[in-house]
């Protein structure tokens, strides 16, 4: 039986359980493909789902972040705004004491000192005049609420603070153009105009603050309108 069995196969035939076993493999290896198939695919699709809810995430936190920004640049903005009257006022006090330090060495020939002095004078109040029309641009005039005699004094000082603030700087340029050219001579005479209306205004601009914020806060700014 054996011998015949070796003769079978060398003469290229096969048995029965050859047969049997042959198709057995083949059956484990379409059941594999198809386990195999099934996994790649279950994969797949888990990829893909786990890629769209990484997508989503992403898009929900750059919706957040966002958000975050916006609130944190309309908060900022709020407190600058509120905040700048003070810093005006600050702005104008160093004007103030700067102008009256430079007025003083000029008129006792410390020409470099008067320089220094001026040229910080002239850097706080450009500082006031862009904080003054960015605050009344977003908040606008908060001394609607005042009458009789505060009224009398506030508005006609406020009316020539705002008018003379306008003509300031025009005024220190047209100060500061005879120096680049040295003409002392226009320059002392412009200055006599500009120091005092520039000093004015420093000063005006501290007792509006401290009027409207400090001494006789209106109605409808001490009630948060």
């Amino acid at each position: 039986m054996p011998r015949e069995r070796e003769e079978r196969r060398n003469a290229g035939g096969k048995s029965p359980s050859d047969a049997r076993m042959r198709t057995v493999d083949l059956a484990l290896v379409r059941k594999f493909r198809g386990l195999r198939a099934r996994a790649l695919k279950h994969s797949y699709e888990r990829r893909r789902r786990f890629q769209a809810v990484a997508a989503l995430c992403e898009r929900q936190n750059r919706q957040r972040q966002k958000v975050r920004r916006r609130q944190t640049a309309a908060t900022v903005m709020a407190m600058t705004v509120s905040e700048l009257p003070a810093l005006n006022a600050s702005l104008n006090s160093i004007s103030t004491i700067f102008i009256a330090m430079g007025w003083y060495f000029i008129r006792h020939g410390a020409w470099r000192r008067h320089m220094a002095c001026m040229t910080t004078a002239l850097i706080s109040s450009t500082g006031f005049l862009a904080g003054y029309i960015i605050y009344h641009v977003h908040v606008g005039e908060k001394s609607s609420g005042y009458r009789g005699w505060i009224a009398a004094i506030y508005f006609p000082m406020l009316a020539s603070h705002v008018l003379l603030a306008f003509a300031t700087l025009p005024l220190v340029i047209l100060t500061l153009i005879p120096v680049f050219r040295s003409r002392w001579d226009r320059h002392r005479r412009i200055a006599r105009w500009t120091i005092p209306i520039w000093l004015y205004v420093s000063v005006t601009g501290v007792l509006v603050y401290l009027m409207l914020y400090k001494w006789f806060p209106p109605p409808n700014l001490a009630l948060g309108h």
